[in-house]
């Protein structure tokens, strides 16, 4: 991915080099524990109420959707016994829930499911329980297409995180990400456990660095297309998209404003790159006045600062800076061990910023915690990783490896435990983006 980004730089600018790790100071590897013990779910088997459909397994596939969600949410584990489908049974014939049993097997919450069909669509009506307290905490009602399945199960799933932690699920988010087909990069979308892929771009160019934008309804992207990294903002629904700024140079590595109203992004019309905000009329804003580089600005939270790459201080490091006044007021360097640190992401709570950085002459993903200043390694072998991005509830960050296998998108939780690997593409992965909650 960086061979990309510093291609791009080769045909607009004088070459930004790479610069060797030897005698760089320790990272601080750290691995943190659990922050709380994982509650214990039952998940009986869905009751197939009415249905004519021959062979009919949405039941089943909703089950396994269902725990897989919650498996992978970090809050819960399910639990595999036949046992739960005999107390279900039990419940059922006696009209009642039978607390006492349910604890027998260790579970700490229950959900039900009755389930229906026929020819023109599904019906889940589910029920949440709390083992512990024994309470009903919450039903739902869902009627969909067939072709609805995932969306419906991701939604309750959310629920149930809500439910008992009040934090809202990420069951239905999605994944962007650049990958090679036909010869060229474009760009696609896979929900966030790794089905219903979909590509959204038909450049036949070369796609970078897509990002969504705050309502989830867009993705901003720089293309090739026109034989200039332009940006362009596709519009989800409908695929339609359009230029929205096309200056000559780079026009790249785009980062949406919190609230939705301005574009932080990197231009190189003036000579070398520079990070400027692009408002909805058009106007911009130039923040960095550095004879260098500067580039892949990331947003704070509430909107008053930005992180970024410069090599102001001689090697590519991470800086932050007020979205208003910029570099003409005192910025802060916040990155020194290494010496190549790059794509910086702030985390939706604000305490943190993951990047790529070169350690031992491979990147790996850090993240930095603003609190106390430490750096934490959450990737650590021989292949390379980079562009991470973080879930909407800050709790995974989704990544890029690339090694002999070659590339693909990769989610591990922010404490560098659960790394899973999420595409399987022969055109490899690139570039992932965490869309927002997408209800």
């Amino acid at each position: 991915m960086k061979e990309i980004i510093l291609t791009a730089l080769i045909f607009c600018l004088p070459f930004f080099p790479l610069v060797n790790a030897n005698g760089q100071t320790d990272v601080h590897i750290s691995i943190n524990k659990e922050a709380r013990k994982k509650m214990l779910v039952a998940i009986p088997n869905f009751i197939t109420t009415d249905t004519n459909i021959k062979g009919d397994r949405t039941a089943v596939n909703g089950a396994d959707i269902l725990k897989n969600d919650l498996n992978l949410s970090g809050f819960f584990d399910s639990i595999d016994t036949q046992i739960i489908n005999q107390i279900n049974i039990l419940d059922i014939n006696e009209d009642i829930i039978h607390y006492s049993k349910w604890e027998e097997v260790g579970a700490q919450a229950l959900i039900k499911c009755e389930y229906a069909a026929n020819e023109k669509g599904i019906t889940f009506k589910l029920r949440l329980f709390d083992i512990a307290n024994e309470k009903y905490l919450v039903g739902k009602l869902y009627r969909g297409q067939h072709s609805h399945l995932r969306k419906l199960i991701h939604k309750f799933a959310d629920e149930v995180v809500y439910a008992f932690y009040k934090e809202k699920g990420i069951a239905q988010t999605k994944i962007s990400f650049v990958s090679k087909n036909r010869g060229h990069k474009e760009l696609f979308v896979i929900d966030y456990d790794g089905n219903n892929l979909k590509q959204y771009s038909k450049e036949r160019s070369l796609v970078l660095s897509p990002e969504w934008s705050p309502d989830g309804a867009k993705i901003v992207f720089t293309t090739y297309r026109y034989n200039n990294p332009d940006l362009k903002v596709l519009t989800l629904k409908g695929k339609k998209s359009k230029i929205i700024a096309s200056f000559p140079g780079l026009n790249t590595t785009p980062a949406w404003s919190p609230d939705g109203k301005k574009i932080a992004l990197t231009l190189s019309k003036d000579g070398n790159p520079e990070i400027y905000l692009l408002n909805a009329k058009g106007k911009l804003q130039r923040l960095t006045h550095y004879r260098g580089i500067d580039i892949s600005p990331t947003w704070s939270p509430n909107g008053e600062k930005i992180a970024f790459t410069s090599d102001r201080s001689g090697t590519p490091q991470i800086y932050i800076m007020d979205t208003t006044r910029g570099d003409s007021d005192k910025i802060k360097r916040i990155t020194f061990n290494g010496a190549y640190n790059d794509l910086p992401v702030w985390s939706p709570l604000g305490d943190k910023i993951a990047y790529s950085s070169k350690q031992n002459s491979r990147f790996q993903i850090l993240i930095k915690d603003l609190n106390n200043g430490n750096d934490i390694q959450i990737t650590n072998n021989w292949e390379n990783k980079e562009s991470p991005s973080w879930s909407p509830n800050g709790r995974f960050l989704a990544f890029s490896s690339e090694g002999i296998e070659g590339s693909a998108v990769y989610v591990v939780k922010s404490n560098g435990t659960g790394m899973r690997r999420l595409t399987f593409l022969k055109g490899g992965g690139f570039f992932p983006a965490w869309s927002p909650i997408l209800n």
